[in-house]
């Protein structure tokens, strides 16, 4: 008797977690990256304020997207000594900055700010190199 009920169980189970005879289809995979890495600078903040590179030769960009200068620089503040290649300085208007890939340490998270805001989170940000 207790056989019966116990194999009821695994089918009543096994109804309930919604088996319909298929295979599970896994995690879905990572998007494609859509282009070279670039961090925009605009009022509001960096954009994306996490910014992936996936090749080591890729060539990270800083672009000050906002009508006043910003500063950006690796943590921490104020030694800037974390990822260094990360230490672009002082952008004006519309000027961008160029990291080179191969400068970047591989496999790890760059955490950045402005200096001209430093306790500001919107002007946070982490390049992950992959």
């Amino acid at each position: 008797m207790s056989c019966r009920l116990f194999a009821g169980f695994l089918a009543l189970m096994a109804t309930a977690c919604g088996s319909q005879g298929t295979a599970p289809s896994g995690p879905a995979p990572s998007p494609t990256p859509s282009g070279p890495p670039t961090m925009t600078i605009t009022s509001s903040g960096v954009n994306p304020q996490v910014l992936h590179t996936f090749d080591s030769r890729e060539t990270v960009t800083f672009v000050n997207g906002d009508a006043k200068p910003h500063d950006m620089r690796s943590d921490p503040h104020p030694a800037h000594t974390d990822c260094p290649s990360i230490n672009v300085g002082l952008m004006m208007p519309g000027e961008s900055r160029q990291i080179a890939g191969p400068t970047l340490p591989p496999f790890a998270l760059c955490y950045y700010h402005d200096e001209t805001e430093p306790t500001n989170k919107s002007f946070w940000g982490v390049v992950v190199t992959h």
